[in-house]
C-alpha cells in the first residue's frame, strides 16, 4: 500500500469557519515547491492548507525507475479518497476545498465525478487540457510532434525519463499513457478504471 504524504501549513490566527484546503501538484513537481503557497493560503483564510505528494514525486517512496507503475486511476480512485479521509479525521467539522495545479487540477476535476459530495469547492490553477488542438494554431504542429515524442518515449522506454528530457519528471509508463491519451484525443481515460 502506498504511503500518502501530505505537507501541512497552518495559520497563526485560526478561524473555525475556514475550510481545509488540499492542493494537488503539477506533474513532476514535489509538494515542497508549493509550501510557500500553502502557508500564504493558510494565513489568508485562517484554515489549514495541505499539499499532497503525488506518487513518484518528492518524498514518495514509489519511483518509476524502480519499477512502480501507476496511472491516473490510482491517484483519483485510491489516493484522493484516502487524503480526504485524513483531512476529515484531522478536521471533522471543516469544509474541504480541493485545488490543483496543471495535472493536479485535471486529476482534481476527474475526482469530482465520484467525490463531489465530500468537497465544498474546486479551485483550478493553469489546469487546461494537454490536447494538442487546444494550443494556438501557430503552435499546434509543434505541440502535436512534442506529444508524439513524449508518448513514444513512454511507450518504448522502461519508464518516461522526464528529468532527462526536460518535461514532467520521471513518470511510470501508465501515467504517461493516460496523459498521452488526453493530449492526443482531448478526452480522459483512467486506464483500469
Amino acid at each position: 500500500m502506498t504511503t500518502l504524504h501530505l505537507r501541512a501549513a497552518t495559520a497563526s490566527v485560526v478561524s473555525a469557519q475556514a475550510p481545509a484546503l488540499l492542493c494537488l501538484p503539477a506533474m513532476g513537481v514535489p509538494a515542497r515547491y508549493y509550501q510557500p503557497l500553502a502557508r500564504a493560503l493558510a494565513r489568508a483564510t485562517g484554515g489549514p492548507a495541505y499539499v499532497a505528494e503525488l506518487r513518484g514525486q518528492g518524498d514518495s517512496t514509489e519511483r518509476a525507475e524502480r519499477g512502480a507503475d501507476f496511472g491516473y486511476r490510482e491517484i483519483v480512485e485510491d489516493d484522493l479518497p484516502r487524503w480526504l479521509d485524513q483531512l476529515s479525521q484531522h478536521h471533522p467539522h471543516r469544509r474541504i476545498v480541493l485545488a490543483g495545479h496543471s495535472l493536479g487540477g485535471q486529476l482534481a476535476v476527474l475526482a469530482c465525478a465520484t467525490l463531489a459530495e465530500r468537497l465544498s469547492a474546486l479551485v483550478l490553477m493553469a489546469a487546461g487540457t494537454a490536447h494538442h488542438r487546444a494550443w494556438p494554431s501557430a503552435n499546434r504542429l509543434r505541440a502535436r510532434l512534442t506529444v508524439g515524442a513524449i508518448s513514444a518515449a513512454a511507450r518504448l522506454l522502461p519508464w518516461y525519463p522526464g528529468r532527462r528530457l526536460g518535461f514532467g519528471g520521471n513518470q511510470p509508463k501508465r501515467l504517461m499513457r493516460d496523459w498521452s491519451f488526453n493530449a492526443h484525443s482531448g478526452r480522459y481515460r483512467l486506464e483500469g478504471s
